[in-house]
């Protein structure tokens, strides 16, 4: 095995190993599957063989082992597929002998070659070949074997979905309801790749929508089923009348999920998730999750100048509370919550969020122009509260406040501009 490895390395190092035509490309496809087959043979009495009880990282290493073994032999088999592609219509028909000779129960042998078949299917005499050997995978028994050809369906790029019959078309719909999860978690995510013909597209939706209703009452903090529902937003919900009534069914599902996989899922469909009415507590949620804050923390910050201002005032506690926990870490958090709660009228809640901002910056030195420019908010925003209650003697009083802020700003800037200066220190400046 180590000498084939040598191989293939030393041709790769010289550029041209398995991108150029050989002389014998039959020879080199059966070697590189030969290596799959004796890997996939090590695969299994690796898996069989008992652990070594003695050894604390036994467990570990052997899950390398099998992780490399996997996928070394996963590059052999590509490699046999994209060579057999580049060659001509025999050698094609030489890793169709081979998988055809494969011994029953080598179903992860046989559905690492399907789901390469994307390769060999480029062009018209190699989808012709390789067609009833795809086909017979699709709906055949092994559930390790249909998910690879779900996976294959994905990866098959320019016209080769135009030229397959309605027949593969069929079988995979088939398998997005697959009772497997294997199989129809990987033809969900070949979906992701390509467009159905219209005339399957309604059926994709409807076993979209089946699995998304199953997970959420069977797996409801599976990661797949927060991708299923991004799924149905990005690629069917804009074709679909009942769109509306399913995002409001689906974010209540997400409530549920795991946050950070949410947020994730939150950065597409925008205006969609905006319509269903538990979608700001769904958002608020999220914020109020440090793991997905981290990840997506100006994605879902953003995301608040989304909300109607009859949601502000609906969740105003619960924005008022988040407001308090975080405006020490988010200072983006603290314009958009006064923006919300001025246009929605709570003049009162935008006064009190630009106090909490001023209040929670520490009286330093190094934070004086933060504090400056926090009381400066402060102050428009007291006095849009007087403009709103028509408090003339008030206002007066905040306008001179505000003048005097605009000036100590600028004051502490002429004082401190050298110091302060980015480029300080740099040849030509002083």
């Amino acid at each position: 095995m180590h000498v084939i490895i040598r191989f293939i390395a030393r041709d790769r190092e010289r550029g041209y190993a398995l991108r150029r035509k050989s002389d014998a490309p039959a020879k080199q496809i059966d070697l590189l599957l030969g290596s799959a087959a004796v890997l996939d043979g090590k695969l299994t009495a690796l898996k069989d063989t008992p652990l070594d009880k003695k050894n604390q990282d036994a467990g570990l290493e052997r899950e390398s082992r099998l992780q490399y073994l996997d996928h070394l032999s996963d590059s052999f088999v590509l490699w046999a597929c994209l060579l057999a592609a580049k060659a001509d219509l025999a050698a094609i028909t030489s890793v169709l002998k081979f998988l055809r000779g494969l011994p029953e129960g080598s179903d992860r042998l046989v559905g690492k070659v399907i789901g390469n078949f994307h390769a060999m299917m480029r062009t018209p005499d190699g989808l012709i070949a390789c067609l009833p050997d795809f086909y017979s995978a699709q709906v055949g028994s092994s559930q390790v074997v249909r998910s690879y050809s779900a996976t294959a369906m994905g990866q098959m790029r320019g016209k080769t979905h135009d030229d397959l019959p309605s027949l593969a078309f069929e079988a995979f719909c088939a398998q997005l309801s697959d009772p497997f999860l294997i199989v129809h978690k990987a033809a969900f995510r070949a979906l992701e790749h390509f467009t159905l013909p219209k005339g399957f597209i309604e059926r994709a939706r409807r076993a979209l929508i089946r699995i998304v209703v199953y997970y959420a009452k069977e797996r409801p903090k599976d990661d797949f089923l927060v991708e299923a529902i991004d799924l149905y937003v990005r690629r069917f919900a804009k074709d679909d009348p009942q769109a509306n009534a399913w995002t409001t069914v689906f974010v209540e599902i997400l409530k549920k999920a795991e946050p950070y996989t949410v947020a994730k899922a939150l950065q597409y469909g925008r205006t969609l998730y905006t319509s269903a009415p538990a979608y700001p507590t769904l958002l608020i949620q999220l914020m109020n999750d440090h793991q997905a804050m981290s990840l997506f923390g100006k994605e879902l910050v953003e995301r608040l100048a989304d909300l109607p201002s009859t949601a502000v005032v609906q969740e105003r506690q619960a924005l008022l509370a988040l407001g308090n926990k975080l405006l020490t870490k988010n200072h983006q958090l603290v314009g958009l919550l006064i923006e919300a709660f001025t246009t929605a009228g709570l003049w009162d809640d935008a006064l009190a969020v630009s106090k909490a901002a001023h209040d929670g910056v520490e009286d330093k030195i190094r934070n004086t122009p933060l504090r400056l420019h926090s009381a400066l908010r402060m102050i428009a925003c007291d006095f849009e509260v007087a403009v709103h209650q028509k408090d003339g003697m008030r206002i007066e009083t905040l306008g001179r406040e505000f003048h005097a802020a605009l000036t100590a700003i600028e004051e502490d800037h002429e004082a401190h501009k050298v110091r302060r200066d980015p480029l300080r220190g740099l040849s030509g400046t002083h």
